[in-house]
């Protein structure tokens, strides 16, 4: 066989089926009477599907080794007799296929009718419908689950035991394709799935017969993106919807406000390539450095592994590389264009203003940054304590923006936007929310009630009151938790936090919390303050709160009249305090005067461009939004810059998708220590080694987007051929019950036309399946069907449908000819023995041992396998006969059946028409007594 089929760097297969012809030559073909020239080594459905004809399959698949099971793409070739598959058949110089004839038609049609016969006939109810392959095929051949017996399977699952967290399976719908097994193994290395065997019977199952949970399984998804039908599916709510396929199918990528590509810098983190992890980080994040200690991690709110066990410590992971990146070879890749003329005001110097700024500087506009306090950083600066974010880490990251050259005026408090449009010539307003919202007690009079937001400034520039010995803070987000544990590290005694949202609904992360239970602090989760004592301050100036009073929530809701509570009666508890911070809302510190139409607590309004009401005017970050995390900001202010550039007569594009490191092709095989499972998450990333362990924990979802799908025969790209005609297709005008097809495969008239007796055979012949031969095509020993002379009390009937069970019972279960087939004949040869039958078995009967027996399209060889095990030449695919038979077990199985129907032709028609066995020693048959005369029965079909 042909090397297996692996990524170039275009992302697509860079190797077809091995076969005539040295790699790089070209040769020239026919298909259907066109031209077609197609590389020496690619198969014939890859050079059809290149020039747009569409040849029908469905165990191919474009990124894997093909298999030829499904006899979906059998062709035939001028010269050769039968039919091959084409998906394992390499071009040669010359040759003339035919994609669409009586006998291919023939071939695809029982063959899909015999997977059907296991499959569920419900396609609404199936999560894939109108999306799967096998629907496909079935309106493309006009076959539906009518004709043959229904067979039930009763093994067909991955797994035994316990649910799956990520992967949702319906067995009954596998039709053994073995794409997954194939993906698993040759895509990804790792092996999990194989084909197994139970109770004499094939099906897809994990290795060693445990669960996925329990198997080596790196649940990259790789099964579910081949997976041609509904039997292998992601488990609902794993992927985001409403957003773009690339960001779906990476969901810690769509989660994170800037779409940071975290596969990518984790991937170069576990390899210790720290700088081209951070050239990554830096073509989306602006400070990198500062979002890997305090970032609000929504990646990892949205990473896959946390269905499984926990999350990955992206946010660490980041940290680490951040810290070790030695050179800083992104500054080397970053482009600056030329002065464009245009002059940017930047309101506000925080993370989404400096971001704008660096952006919009780069774009070659001469920007200048105003912001009213002392120091650059906004809530970097003055809102996160120095214990959580040391103030040289957000020194050292404006100071790298910096370098850009924009300038940054301090100290200088904008009172009017409009006025600022009158002197540049676009302005971005990104103030923050840096104003407590006023408390809902009437407490805004106390010199010892503060604002959230403002007991953290006053934190960061060591400038808090005489707090006392008591300290309450109300509010469950992350200002409440910095409040309080500013305060327990500034020596209050005792610090209480009172939250109305219960603990699991709590707003800061579960980091913040456990570090304030560490740290002493009493959290009052589920509970409101509704009212408070106040008493005169001690210098006379005014009052000051003495204490406040809470009651235990139930439930609450916000709605258009305010806060709505239901309360525990009897649950009020009173708490003395000396210092009262209300950390409940934050709002942006604007009024009319500044110019610009504003919303809800002074929020800037704007349009989906982010424009201000002010031509030229646009505004982001908490401005907008309201509070907002710090990567929310940095995100808001890229696009801000863009719509600034778009406003100035740019393009809007260029250095926002600009690349710091290109990306070659993904390594699509996962190797030892991707994915596996046990591997408990690492919030310490201390070393090399602790950060390669924590990265290896990634289930690498953004492989998936390196599987291409598979076409339809409706795609756009098979239609310029003018294959298709009308609105049904040629290939769909001849239905199965047309009259081409009465005369199937070998039989005509009554179905015996070419079966002749054989000299000599007087008795029953009799299998013996207990033996094997060699490697066969499907993999494992070749069982040889051994046939004897059956004593003349033996019913040659009974003797054909053990023949048919032991064969379909010892199918490895890759091809569908020899899996299906045999249990599809067993199955009408069981009606027959037990009184069931029907005149029209006979004939259906040799249709399919007929098939079976002339195959429709070999499996190729496996190495080092002897070729006339397969009935094929031993030259793998370059042979003459290759693509012609199946392997040697369903040939004899079925040729011995054959020549059973034709030498004892009474013995089936005595069964079907007489419901008689002439030996009368079938177990479960009862001869009818007194019935002369053959009488036809019939039964209705599913």
């Amino acid at each position: 066989m042909g090397d297996m089929i692996s990524l170039a760097n275009d992302g697509k297969p860079a190797a077809g089926v091995a076969g005539r012809g040295r790699v790089g030559d070209t040769v020239t073909l026919k298909i259907d009477g066109f031209e077609v020239k197609a590389a020496a080594g690619k198969s014939i459905l890859e050079a059809a599907q290149a020039y747009g004809i569409y040849i029908p399959h469905l165990c191919h698949h474009p990124i894997l080794k093909p298999q030829g099971g499904c006899k979906m793409c059998s062709v035939e070739i001028e010269g050769r007799a039968g039919t091959v598959t084409a998906c394992n058949t390499a071009v040669e110089e010359g040759m003339e296929v035919r994609t669409k004839t009586e006998r291919t038609t023939h071939v695809r049609n029982v063959s899909l009718e015999l997977m059907l016969a296991s499959h569920p006939a419900d396609c609404t109810s199936c999560a894939v419908y109108l999306n799967c392959e096998l629907q496909n095929l079935m309106q493309y051949l006009g076959v539906a689950h009518s004709r043959l017996r229904r067979i039930t399977k009763n093994n067909t699952g991955l797994a035994v035991g316990g649910a799956n967290p990520l992967i949702k399976r319906e067995p009954d719908r596998c039709i053994l394709c073995g794409r997954c097994v194939r993906a698993c193994a040759d895509l990804r290395g790792v092996g999990a799935l194989e084909y197994r065997s139970r109770d004499g019977e094939a099906y897809v199952g994990v290795k060693d017969g445990v669960t996925l949970l329990e198997s080596d399984c790196r649940f990259c998804g790789a099964c579910v993106e081949v997976c041609p039908t509904g039997a292998i599916q992601d488990m609902p709510g794993i992927f985001p919807t409403g957003v773009k396929r690339e960001l779906a199918m990476v969901p810690c990528k769509s989660a994170c406000p800037a779409h940071t590509d975290i596969p990518l810098y984790l991937r170069y983190t576990r390899e210790g390539k720290y700088p081209e992890a951070v050239a990554i980080l830096r073509e989306k994040l602006t400070f990198p450095h500062s979002l890997g200690v305090v970032c609000t991690r929504k990646c990892e709110a949205g990473c896959k592994r946390g269905h499984l066990d926990e999350a990955l410590s992206i946010r660490n992971v980041k940290r680490f590389a951040v810290e070790h990146d030695g050179e800083g070879a992104w500054r080397s890749r970053v482009t600056v264009r030329p002065a464009s003329g245009k002059r940017v005001a930047v309101v506000g110097a925080g993370p989404c203003g400096l971001t704008a700024a660096w952006h919009l500087q780069r774009l070659g506009h001469e920007v200048t940054v105003y912001e009213q306090r002392e120091k650059p950083g906004g809530m970097l600066t003055y809102g996160i304590p120095t214990y959580r974010l040391d103030r040289g880490i957000v020194d050292g990251e404006i100071g790298t923006l910096s370098e850009m050259g924009f300038v940054i005026k301090t100290g200088e408090r904008v009172t009017s936007a409009a006025k600022l449009a009158t002197e540049y010539d676009g302005v971005v307003v990104a103030v923050g929310a840096q104003a407590g919202s006023p408390s809902f007690l009437d407490v805004n009079d106390c010199a010892n009630a503060i604002p959230g937001v403002a007991f953290a400034r006053m934190a960061t520039e060591d400038a808090l009151p005489d707090m006392g010995a008591f300290v309450t803070v109300l509010g469950g987000g992350s200002v409440a938790f910095d409040c309080a544990r500013g305060a327990k590290k500034a020596g209050a005694a005792q610090v209480r936090l009172i939250c109305l949202e219960k603990r699991e609904n709590m707003l800061a992360d579960d980091e913040e919390i456990e570090e304030a239970l560490a740290e002493g602090i009493e959290i009052y989760s589920g509970m409101n303050c509704v009212a408070c004592e106040k008493g005169a301050a001690k210098d006379g100036t005014g009052s000051f709160v003495k204490s406040v009073t809470a009651v235990v929530v139930n439930s609450f809701a916000f709605g258009p009249q305010g806060l709505s509570m239901d309360t525990e009666p009897g649950s009020e508890r009173v708490f003395p305090t000396d210092t009262l911070v209300y950390a409940t809302g934050q709002r942006i510190d604007l009024d009319e005067t500044f110019g610009l139409e504003l919303g809800r607590a002074n929020s800037v309004k704007t349009d989906e461009k982010l424009a201000a009401s002010v031509p030229g005017v646009f505004a982001a970050g908490d401005a907008v939004t309201g509070t907002k995390s710090v990567v929310e900001a940095v995100a808001m202010g890229m696009e801000a810059a863009k719509n600034v550039d778009l406003w100035l007569g740019g393009d809007g594009t260029g250095v926002f998708d600009e690349v710091y490191l290109e990306r070659g092709a993904n390594d699509a095989v996962l190797g030892d220590g991707c994915g596996k499972r046990p591997a408990a998450r690492s919030e310490d990333i201390c070393d090399c080694d602790a950060a390669k362990a924590e990265t290896e924990r990634c289930l690498s979802c953004h492989l998936r987007l390196d599987i291409p799908k598979v076409r339809f025969w409706g795609d756009a790209a098979f239609k310029k051929r003018g294959v298709f005609q009308g609105t049904a297709g040629d290939a769909m005008q001849v239905a199965p019950g047309d009259a081409a097809f009465k005369k199937r495969g070998v039989f005509q008239g009554d179905g015996m036309g070419e079966m002749q007796d054989v000299p000599g055979r007087s008795g029953a012949m009799q299998a013996d399946l207990g033996n094997t031969g060699p490697g066969h095509a499907c993999g494992g020993d070749v069982p040889i069907v051994d046939i004897g002379f059956a004593p003349e009390t033996d019913c040659p009937v009974d003797t054909a449908r053990k023949i048919a069970a032991q064969a379909a019972a010892l199918s490895c279960g890759k091809c569908v000819l020899c899996r299906d087939g045999m249990a599809q004949a067993a199955a009408i040869l069981s009606d027959d023995v037990s009184g069931k039958g029907e005149e029209a078995d006979v004939e259906l009967l040799g249709e399919i041992l007929a098939l079976v027996r002339d195959g429709a399209g070999l499996l190729p060889p496996e190495p080092g396998a002897s070729g006339d095990v397969h009935g094929g030449g031993g030259d793998g695919l370059a042979g003459p006969s290759a693509g012609s038979g199946s392997c040697r077990m369903a040939q004899s199985a079925a040729g011995d059946i054959l020549e059973l129907l034709s030498s004892h032709r009474d013995e089936f028609y005595g069964h079907i028409l007489r419901k008689r066995c002439t030996k009368q020693v079938c177990e479960a048959y009862r001869p009818v007594q007194g019935e002369d005369r053959p009488r036809r029965q019939r039964r209705g079909r599913d």
